[in-house]
């Protein structure tokens, strides 16, 4: 027999038949963890989850808003700048922090298909000067994190990020995904 709480074990895939949404809630804060579990999120290690079933208007995906205006060279072929990060495409959010922003793909290719930006335009990992050190190490410590909690729910992921004329968005960003390719 199941545990109430091993029902409610959050799997990162969008296929899975028991889909929940997570948000991320530091133990340190305790207000904010307090805050989700009145609206009916369950602790589970780090993250917090809920039922798809159970989400209500206030859970709904939302624009994220970036302060700064978009446009300058480099953005022409920019999908994160020009839709997700200017509100134009809303997203489910997975993790954020002031710099990085990790939501699912808004066209997933794998059952698990989670991709990691940095909030400001860098064109590629190769373009990021070296003042952008601490912008990489953000960055590069949300992916470990995500890609820790993919492979412990389904056993394997691959992380993986694309330059050169590999790159179809002129943005820095990882792709977390699993499973097999589903198109």
């Amino acid at each position: 027999m199941r545990s109430r709480q091993s029902e409610s074990r959050r799997t990162m895939s969008r296929a899975s038949p028991r889909p929940t949404m997570t948000l991320d809630c530091h133990a340190a804060n305790a207000g904010a963890t307090s805050f989700y579990q009145r609206l009916g999120y369950q602790t589970a290690g780090l993250l917090m989850c809920k039922p798809f079933e159970a989400r209500d208007a206030q859970d709904r995906p939302e624009p994220v808003h970036r302060a700064e205006p978009l446009a300058g060279p480099g953005l022409d072929n920019d999908f994160y700048c020009q839709q997700v990060l200017s509100g134009r495409l809303p997203v489910e959010k997975v993790l954020e922090t002031e710099r990085v922003l990790a939501f699912y793909h808004t066209r997933p290719a794998y059952p698990v298909h989670l991709v990691v930006i940095p909030t400001i335009h860098v064109p590629s990992l190769v373009d990021l000067a070296s003042e952008g050190d601490d912008l990489l190490l953000e960055l590069l410590s949300v992916v470990r994190k995500l890609a820790a909690e993919v492979v412990r729910q389904h056993g394997a992921c691959r992380v993986i990020t694309n330059l050169g004329r590999y790159q179809d968005s002129k943005h820095l960003h990882w792709h977390i995904i699993s499973g097999e390719r589903m198109r």
